[in-house]
């Protein structure tokens, strides 16, 4: 997690993983939405594509 993580960063990694994981229930492909969102919160470009 990065150092500077704040309610908002916080707030948006949780509704980013709600709708990521209903979006692989029904067709797939949340990865297109948690991995911006994780690049965006300030995780290094290598540790998101794993955690994706």
């Amino acid at each position: 997690m990065p150092p500077s993580l704040t309610l908002f960063h916080s707030l948006l990694l949780f509704s980013t993983a709600f709708i990521a994981g209903g979006l692989n229930a029904v067709a797939g492909g949340g990865s297109f939405i948690t991995f911006p969102t994780l690049i965006f919160t300030g995780v290094p470009p290598i540790a998101a594509n794993a955690l994706k």
